[in-house]
């Protein structure tokens, strides 16, 4: 009956609902300052430049833009412009947004980018191999491919080159030139700016414009975006547009459009004193009401709490904060807790507000444009300047219990799938005075950020946890703690950051009780792992000595955990007699092994013999012989029956190795392009850049110049993107080669002297360095330098170098002598009979 007796309301009605909700909620602005969009006053010179810029970037030139400024001057604004006048030229636009909060999580502003729409009917041209490392971002991205594989864990430093490449090329793949927009910059984590740096370098044609906000006191001298935009300085792709203050002229202009009025002279003058041209202080002075702001009027609303905010902007925001109804600002104080931006449903729990006061809070908070609306459930601060001022009016206790209960809401909201949020939730729980919790939390933040590759990031989760763990005393956390260092340890030895891992693993000494000697020796045997990759070889033998010593094993002793971690120690002061060359310490122990691992190592381990057996002998003889081949072949089939498929490829490329090195060509170059197929398949780029640098060089001895170009040019780029310096070196040379080869010395000279400077980079002697100096040493012998020419032959006959052909030795030793007994045409016509066999045997 009351749907059949319903009629619409009336105007009367209807005017007198409209007057009733209108005054739940005071006016925004005042009578003579309305609500309207403001034009973009007085930056038509910058927007001219960019679109200049765009230009160039759409010609085929990848370039940043970056737009600085302190706050308020309008970058966000004159880069949506920009955006939005590119979108009209039918260019590809996508945006993110960096928050100056703690725990979000890596590459945020990259998988922003991933789900736009601009970006996403890209990722359907990606082949399923990128297309499964890009789902560690987007995991949608799988959706409807069955082709793709869902991604394995990264565990190694180069699996990180293979994320970033399949980054940049879902950003590039396609015809339409992109704009990416990304706002705040400072405020990227870590590794979105390495792969920023990454992906403007990746394809040197891209139609590519990256567009970003900063102000640059917000980074250091330490922070990361300092090297990022020096490097782009330095390669001339990054501009830099610093917006000024308005002119007087020019915020009367854009005053009087607010306010809908001329404004009188004494008022321009008064409004340019107090805002000194900042456009965003302007909307905000008349949002409050120019005639209180005038007369000094309003609340005293000075915050205890330390702020970046001007003082006078912050009276501003004050007063506009001022006008809020209570239920507006009890919301409005729990979204400045959450941060910049903020999920409707978690400030619902977290405020713990009826559904009818948040929607008229939200609603009050929108009209007045505190917040705006991102999506259906979702709202952010329409200038993160008035969130830092509603936070720092908040007192510390309430702050506490704000930020408690956030966290809890973030768990109920989301509690299928804890660890997306965990660095959020760790931080609340820290600013909550929840040290343990937020501890737990920082570990699950620093297993999300490792899944990525993320290290610089689980490095700080990490150290975040240890502090706050450490004044706690339950009887568990010294062991915990203890691990946690170790952990740490880990990844900053992995990142090079040597002196940290030793302290981090020193640290973790003292945390754990000295009857505990498996892990005592663990932990000093990593502290000599790192002694080893500083070349500090007599430090590293020192802390393996120490190790030993933790252990403090007799032939009695027969715990096999106490045993695998001894023959662990050993194995790895193996590694490092190997890199000294010191080839009766390498077998001597290898005999002293032999037992243990019998009785106590695993099958892998007890494969292991013979591969130490390998390189000890590849030391001794510098090329191969029969018994290398059969510790090689032994090693590749001892794999094959331990079902150790991770160590299978590797295996496969030695055995390649030493066939190579005993001059069987063919069956080297099929066990190289197996276990090629395999590095391929599972993106073991380290192994990939071993296999075509080796292939390049059996094409180079079989005389194929285009396949030694096309190998070469794979190797350079592979061992490029695993910074690995010995084979970018061995690109080098082998390009020499085929410049020599084509008459262009001076290109042959080029690349023959980059391929030392790489080498001289690195104290890991590479044994072929016989690829670049035979080219260098012809180059010097047709200029007729016979001097350089003989200092390329010593280098060849170095001990530490692969041996030489004996056709060859004989004519370099002879060359040598020559030279030192004064008779420079002797040396002359010695290195001239060298060369036919040099280049019959693919040395030239």
């Amino acid at each position: 009956l009351r749907d059949e007796l319903a009629v619409e309301p009336g105007p009367t009605m209807r005017a007198a609902y409209e007057q009733l909700v209108a005054s739940d909620v005071p006016p925004l602005l005042t009578a003579t300052t309305p609500v309207t969009t403001s034009p973009l006053v007085g930056r038509k010179t910058e927007q001219a430049r960019a679109h200049a810029i765009w230009q160039t970037a759409a010609n085929g030139r990848p370039l940043m833009l970056a737009l600085t400024g302190e706050a308020g001057l309008g970058k966000t604004r004159l880069a949506m412009e920009v955006l939005a006048w590119a979108g009209r030229q039918g260019v590809a636009t996508a945006i993110a947004q960096c928050y100056a909060a703690e725990g979000d999580l890596a590459y945020a502003p990259v998988t922003a980018w991933l789900r736009s729409e601009a970006i996403r009917p890209r990722l359907a041209q990606l082949a399923s191999v990128w297309l499964s490392e890009v789902a560690r971002l987007a995991p949608e991205v799988l959706a409807g491919r069955p082709d793709a594989a869902n991604p394995r864990p990264l565990t190694e430093r180069w699996q990180r080159q293979r994320l970033f490449e399949a980054l940049a090329r879902a950003m590039l793949t396609g015809d339409r030139p992109l704009l990416l927009l990304i706002d705040d910059l400072p405020w990227c984590d870590r590794d979105t700016l390495e792969w920023l740096h990454f992906l403007l370098r990746y394809a040197p044609r891209a139609r590519l414009l990256v567009l970003a906000t900063l102000r640059p006191e917000e980074a250091g001298p330490d922070h990361p975006l300092v090297a990022l935009m020096n490097d782009l300085r330095r390669s001339g792709q990054l501009t830099e547009m610093a917006l000024m203050p308005l002119s007087p002229a020019e915020t009367a202009e854009l005053a009087e459009y607010l306010a809908g009025r001329t404004l009188a002279g004494g008022e321009a003058s008064g409004l340019y004193a107090e805002t000194e041209g900042n456009p965003l202080f302007v909307l905000e002075t008349l949002r409050a009401g120019w005639a209180v702001q005038s007369a000094g009027a309003g609340p005293d609303t000075e915050s205890p709490t330390e702020t970046t905010v001007p003082p006078g902007v912050q009276s501003v925001i004050a007063q506009r904060l001022w006008q809020l109804t209570p239920e507006a600002r009890e919301l409005l104080d729990v979204a400045a807790v959450m941060g910049r931006s903020f999920n409707v449903r978690v400030l619902e729990r977290a405020g713990g507000v009826a559904e009818a006061v948040l929607v008229r809070g939200l609603d009050e908070l929108w009209q007045r444009r505190i917040v705006r609306e991102q999506g259906t459930e979702a709202y952010d601060f329409s200038h993160d300047l008035l969130r830092q001022v509603v936070y720092s009016q908040l007192s510390p206790v309430r702050r506490r219990v704000l930020h408690r209960h956030v966290a809890e809401a973030l768990e109920a909201e989301h509690a299928s799938n804890l660890e997306a949020i965990s660095g959020q939730l760790a931080a609340h729980y820290e600013h909550a005075g929840d040290g343990e919790r937020a501890a737990t939390y920082y570990e699950k933040a620093a297993d999300a950020a490792q899944r990525v590759y993320a290290n610089a990031e689980a490095t700080g989760h990490l150290r975040r946890a240890l502090k706050l763990l450490a004044p706690l005393t339950e009887p568990d956390q010294g062991a915990r703690s203890a691990a946690l260092a170790e952990r740490l340890g880990d990844l900053l030895h992995l990142s090079g950051q040597y002196a940290e891992a030793r302290e981090a693993y020193q640290h973790g000494l003292e945390l754990v009780a000295s009857e505990r000697r498996q892990e005592r020796a663990n932990l000093r045997r990593k502290i000599g792992n790192v002694w080893r990759d500083q070349y500090c070889y007599d430090e590293a033998f020192g802390a393996y000595a120490a190790a030993l010593a933790e252990l403090s094993l007799s032939s009695d002793v027969a715990r096999p955990e106490l045993w695998q971690s001894w023959i662990q120690i050993q194995m790895d002061r193996f590694q490092t007699h190997y890199w000294l060359a010191q080839v009766p310490e390498m077998f001597g122990l290898v005999e002293a092994l032999r037992p243990a691992v019998e009785r106590y190592g695993s099958p892998l381990q007890r494969a292991r013999i013979s591969q130490m057996l390998w390189f000890a002998s590849l030391r001794r003889d510098r090329t191969g012989s029969d018994e290398a081949v059969k510790y090689s072949a032994g090693y590749l089939e001892e794999v094959q029956a331990a079902g150790a498929s991770d160590a299978l490829p590797a295996a496969r490329f030695q055995h390649g190795m030493a066939l190579f090195l005993r001059g069987d060509l063919d069956l080297a170059e099929q066990e190289m392009l197996t276990a090629l197929e395999v590095a391929q398949k599972k993106h073991d780029v380290s192994l990939e850049a071993r296999c075509l640098t080796y292939l390049t060089i059996i094409s180079r001895q079989r005389q194929r110049v285009e396949a030694v170009r096309d190998y070469a040019e794979r190797s350079l780029l592979v061992a490029t993107l695993v910074q690995m310096p010995d084979y970018i070196g061995a690109a080098a040379g082998n390009r020499a080669w085929i410049a020599w080869r084509s008459g262009d010395l001076d290109q042959a000279y080029a690349h023959g002297q980059q391929a030392l400077t790489e080498w001289s980079q690195t104290r890991l002697y590479f044994s072929a360095q016989w690829t670049a100096l035979w080219p260098l040493l012809a180059v010097a012998l047709a200029r007729g330098n016979i001097p350089e020419a003989v200092t390329y032959a010593r280098a060849l006959l170095d001990p530490k170098q692969y041996l030489q052909p004996q056709v060859l030795e004989a004519a370099l030793t002879k060359a040598i002598h020559s030279v030192d007994a004064g008779d420079e045409a002797a040396a002359r016509t010695a290195l001239e009979g060298a060369q036919s066999p040099a280049v019959a045997l693919g040395y030239l």
